[in-house]
């Protein structure tokens, strides 16, 4: 029985460490994050994640979760969290990542 139980958890291990983790909550009809940026370019940004609560703020820029204030990298710094997109300064560089890419209609 012993055996048994060891073999069964093996095999869920070896099953679990084969699985893709993905948050559900994430809408699949995005294009993938690009993971590395081409060398001499600027880093690709990708914003997965704005969390506001009670506590703070915090944004998850290329995998990592930042307050405002925060260095992703030596070059590049995030300055603010707001609902729909956070604004971060890289190589002396302002820009706004948008956590869903908008999709405004022209008025007829």
């Amino acid at each position: 029985m012993y055996k048994l139980f060891l073999l069964l958890l093996g095999l869920l291990a070896a099953f679990i460490a084969r699985a893709e983790w993905r948050d559900p909550t994430t809408p699949g009809n995005l294009p993938a994050a690009p993971l590395l940026a081409t060398p001499g370019s600027a880093a690709a940004l990708t914003l997965s994640a704005i969390l506001i609560t009670d506590n703070g703020k915090r944004a998850i820029v290329n995998g990592v979760t930042l307050k405002a204030g925060e260095y992703l990298d030596d070059d590049t710094q995030l300055l603010k969290i707001l609902p729909g997109h956070v604004v971060i300064r890289q190589h002396d560089t302002v820009k706004k990542l948008t956590l869903v890419p908008s999709v405004k209609k022209p008025l007829k």
